[in-house]
């Protein structure tokens, strides 16, 4: 596909001091907005696209990258010392990278963080140089019944994350599909629930729901403790993990990773997505499932290095065809059109040596969110310090105004708010929000591709469809798997104790 002259023309930008000085500053920029909760990768490259019409294209999409990368990450950062991620990709870090941090552990889960997104980019980024028009390729090969089956997969996971209370969790997920019933029908287009109301003809807004259920319940729970429990950190604490640790998260890594980039090569799905899935498998893999939402650092890993994987995959798709794999590869494709760059195979023929500048400056950019993460995690616990009282006032307000930035409407900030309060009293109750989550964001794209695919097999018959196709068949036995594996290992060893 490239050419050596292609690669000496791409190293020679990418090398130059202008390119490195567009790395940084979109590392800079992705850390801070990634970090401020209610904020998302999308929002900061939607921010930084005007501030490109100055610069030319290589600056402005090495720029834009650098800001996607870190700004999956940044969000790693407050999911950690203060359980509220800052992107709605880090959700699931904060499963177990709270409980480190409240245990004195909060180097540590920090530096996992830090390295487990190095990793996940690092693959995906290699991916994306050596094999961006296959990825997408196998990107068209996800039709309907393929992304029915990933939801299906990922549906299974409310059982998994609703282990002390399965009822209760299957109850939640249920609430999150039946709410992603409302708006209009994906087959026919009637509206469902909306009680006449236009905003809710897109369904309820996914994003400022996230940022509501994860932010709010602290926020609550910072103002009307009269302790709060905050994460106390030790000046002493250093931003590392060891030698052995690293080595027992490789393979998590792995895992985790991979499932990041195929859900970066499927359209609509994102980081919010693979942080869950990720985090899921890595629960079903490990041997210490019960340290798992107590402080395991595989959990921060598997969520962390999922998330970051999504992004290099997520643009393969979007420069060979034209379809972004995510909701930031969408914008990032609007900051590469406003420099006359129609994305499409022509891009791979006529734009050789800006294409090896931006893959290659992808690769880089990870080496620079590397140290950027390790120097912003020594200045990040500086946060603690901040008063409740005012702490948590500032993060609502940050919180409302991510909300309203998604879409430029009151009626999300209301979605936040609500879904806020919900989930802190039913919290309360001992109800977890993630089913309902992960009922929310899978339960509607699981409704859609299953009356599109459907349709697409009215002639030759749903079932024999569905067995024509490989992926389709392989996504399904993974399904399968997941839920049998665990059940099987469990009777596996109860009997080996009885025996014994």
């Amino acid at each position: 596909m490239f050419e050596l002259s292609n690669i000496v023309e791409g190293l020679n930008v990418l090398l130059s001091g202008s390119s490195m000085l567009a790395i940084l500053i979109g590392t800079i920029i992705g850390i801070i907005v990634g970090a401020l909760p209610g904020a998302s990768a999308t929002m900061a490259i939607a921010v930084m696209i005007p501030i490109t019409f100055w610069f030319s294209a290589e600056f402005s999409l090495l720029m834009l990258i650098s800001v996607y990368c870190s700004g999956i990450f940044g969000g790693a950062i407050t999911a950690i010392l203060l359980n509220i991620p800052g992107t709605p990709a880090s959700a699931a870090t904060s499963f177990d990278g709270y409980p480190l941090a409240r245990s004195g552990q909060g180097g540590k889960a920090i530096a996992v963080a830090i390295w487990s997104s190095f990793i996940g980019g690092l693959l995906s980024g290699i991916a994306l140089l050596f094999a961006a028009p296959a990825l997408a390729t196998l990107a068209l090969r996800f039709g309907p019944p393929e992304s029915m089956m990933v939801a299906l997969f990922g549906l299974t996971m409310v059982a998994s994350l609703s282990s002390e209370n399965l009822a209760k969790g299957l109850l939640m997920g249920a609430l999150g599909m039946f709410m992603g019933c409302i708006g209009l029908d994906p087959t026919f287009g009637y509206a469902r629930f909306t009680f006449g109301s236009p905003n809710l003809y897109s369904g309820i807004p996914v994003v400022p729901l996230l940022i509501g259920v994860f932010s709010v319940p602290e926020v609550i729970n910072m103002l009307t403790s009269k302790g709060w429990d905050k994460v106390v950190w030790d000046r002493k604490t250093k931003i590392r993990i060891s030698f052995k640790e690293f080595k027992s998260i490789i393979k998590t890594c792995g895992v985790s990773a991979a499932i990041g980039m195929i859900i970066g090569l499927i359209p609509a799905i994102g980081p919010e997505t693979a942080t869950f899935i990720g985090y899921d498998q890595a629960k079903k893999m490990s041997e210490n499932k019960e340290m798992f939402g107590k402080g395991a650092i595989e959990g921060v890993a598997a969520s962390e290095c999922a998330n970051n994987a999504v992004v290099g995959t997520s643009l393969a798709p979007m420069f060979a065809l034209g379809i972004p794999g995510s909701g930031a590869a969408m914008v990032l494709m609007g900051g590469l059109m406003i420099h006359g760059l129609m994305p499409g195979p022509r891009l791979f023929t006529e734009h050789k040596s800006l294409l090896m500048t931006i893959f290659l400056g992808f690769i880089v950019a990870q080496f620079f969110m590397l140290v950027g993460g390790l120097i912003a995690a020594k200045f990040s616990p500086a946060i603690l310090n901040i008063s409740h009282t005012i702490l948590g006032p500032s993060i609502l307000i940050i919180c409302m105004v991510g909300s309203f930035a998604v879409s430029n409407n009151i009626f999300d900030v209301y979605v936040m708010l609500i879904a806020g309060f919900i989930s802190y009293f039913m919290g309360k109750a001992g109800f977890a929000p993630v089913p309902t989550v992960l009922g929310l964001i899978l339960g509607p794209m699981f409704e859609g591709e299953v009356g599109r695919t459907i349709r697409i097999s009215s002639k030759t018959g749903f079932l024999p469809y569905i067995l024509g196709r490989p992926i389709t068949l392989l996504l399904a036995a993974l399904t399968i798997l997941t839920i049998a594996l665990p059940i099987i290992f469990h009777k596996g060893g109860q009997k080996e104790v009885s025996i014994s």
